[in-house]
């Protein structure tokens, strides 16, 4: 159990390596900031949505002028 625990431990230092140009502990912060900017970028985007969806209904709610069915 000890020898897979180590062999995990490796093998995730050698994936987080390719990211951080050789360096682990590289791997794990270009990770990290990468997660951060699809984040913002993520909500940047839904903030955007949101603001377009309510100018919108608001925009269509106050501007239609209410029809009769005569």
């Amino acid at each position: 159990m000890n020898q897979w625990g180590e062999n995990l431990y490796e093998q995730m230092w050698n994936f987080l390596a390719v990211f951080g140009e050789g360096s682990g502990s590289i791997g794990i912060l270009t990770i990290a900031a990468t997660c951060a900017i699809a984040g913002f970028l993520f909500e940047a985007l839904n903030f955007y949505r949101y603001r377009i969806l309510i100018q919108q209904s608001v925009n269509h709610s106050w501007s239609q002028e209410k029809v009769s069915n005569h």
